[in-house]
């Protein structure tokens, strides 16, 4: 399983330069799959919004969400704000080196816990991968190819972290748990880490989008992915314990860097 992971993750190495692609932009919002991706990003949008005087965006998804802050090949769409790319991507190793070419811009980093991150993953995808939790669990790292299973979170964690290692500041790692307790100071952290100051007003602004109900609202009705999984589907979802102690055993086989969760004793540096 060791060979296959390391054979995972140096096909990617070869392919993902995606910070140097985009080099113009002045940061990166990167989050881990199912991490509360559109939820943080469109209250950001809202109070970055709010700060330059212009209209929020006007949904939560689609390409509409992606207004003020969107994908890097877009370019830059308001000279006012910071050009600000969002991505899932995992970086090459490279970017792990401290060489100067590799530098990356400020990135904010949206992780979340991986085990509530797989469960709601499986939830939103669960009929398109057509297998059961505990074997979505147990996929293999070369085996069938999945929207985001454990080796894509660990490979996730392990990479970003190597990249903060490297470039020490460039990188602010923000709990989506730490967010959910509290979003107001860590939108102000997250637009003073681009370099924009936000102000009561600004923050006030987004934090009118903070509950879930918000976020639905707002859906693009012309997308017909899953953004916000049903609650109750999600609360259904349970690991078992062999579930958890497969996964535990895993972390502390394979994650380096736990950036701030205890997944396993060993094996763990923080960011």
């Amino acid at each position: 399983m060791r060979l296959a992971f390391a054979v995972r993750v140096a096909r990617a190495d070869l392919g993902n330069f995606f910070i140097w692609q985009f080099r113009e932009v002045d940061g990166f919002l990167v989050s881990g799959k199912n991490s509360g991706t559109h939820w943080v990003k469109f209250m950001l949008s809202v109070a970055l919004a709010h700060h330059a005087g212009l209209a929020p965006p006007a949904h939560t998804s689609g390409r509409a969400a992606d207004a003020i802050i969107g994908h890097p090949r877009w370019g830059r769409q308001h000279a006012a704000l910071p050009f600000i790319g969002s991505s899932h991507s995992i970086p090459s190793g490279a970017f792990g080196w401290h060489v100067g070419m590799f530098r990356p811009p400020p990135v904010v980093l949206l992780v979340r816990d991986i085990r509530d991150a797989m469960l709601s993953n499986y939830v939103k995808w669960r009929d398109q991968y057509g297998m059961s939790l505990a074997d979505y669990v147990r996929a293999r790292p070369l085996g069938r190819k999945l929207v985001a299973d454990v080796w894509w979170y660990v490979h996730f964690f392990n990479r970003w972290g190597d990249v903060a290692r490297a470039w020490p500041g460039r990188v602010l790692v923000v709990p989506y748990e730490a967010v959910r307790a509290g979003p107001g100071p860590w939108l102000v952290r997250m637009a003073a880490h681009f370099g924009v100051t936000l102000s009561e007003a600004d923050v006030a602004a987004a934090l009118a989008f903070s509950g879930r109900d918000a976020i639905e609202a707002r859906l693009d009705p012309a997308e017909t992915e899953t953004i916000v999984p049903r609650a109750a589907a999600r609360e259904a979802a349970r690991f078992s314990e062999a579930d958890l102690g497969y996964l535990r055993d895993l972390f502390g086989r394979f994650l380096r860097h736990g950036l701030g969760y205890d997944f396993a004793a060993a094996a763990r540096t923080a960011a």
